[in-house]
């Protein structure tokens, strides 16, 4: 009995709640998590300012397809809606609103929500009154 009380020496561990008796290995333990832990996070810091970096050079490497100093023409449009910004960051000027209004795909595709426009009926084919007209007359049927 002597032996297993040796072997688990018992020192002095601050907790939350004062002290508490805990055996050696215990603390051996807990210290190595500790350290573990310490060199991850360090390894952690290490990766992301790595990845930062790395994404810095590329955000440098990249240019706008369209040219600068350039005035934008309807053959923009399909690149910069492809680019997906999104309407939060483009300012409302005529060419978007071009872009907005143009109903028809360079495909030549319908790409508009609104349903095409129904072709009037022709004046020869409206509906007529049937029976007697003003002047007394009768009128043929349609």
């Amino acid at each position: 009995m002597e032996e297993v009380f040796e072997n688990t020496v018992k020192r002095a561990v601050q907790l939350r709640k004062g002290y508490v008796w805990v055996p050696e290995r215990t603390v051996e333990k807990m210290r190595n998590q500790e350290e573990t832990l310490l060199q991850c996070t360090k390894e952690n810091e290490r990766l992301q300012n790595e990845l930062a970096e790395l994404e810095l050079m590329t955000k440098e490497d990249v240019k706008s397809p369209v040219a600068p100093r350039r005035r934008l023409t309807s053959a923009d449009a399909p690149t910069i809606i492809q680019q997906g910004t999104g309407n939060q960051g483009t300012p409302a000027t005529s060419t978007t609103n071009q872009i907005a209004s143009r109903r028809r795909s360079p495909s030549g595709c319908s790409t508009a929500p609104v349903a095409p426009r129904r072709r009037l009926t022709p004046t020869s084919k409206m509906i007529r009154p049937r029976g007697r007209s003003v002047d007394g007359s009768q009128k043929g049927s349609l």
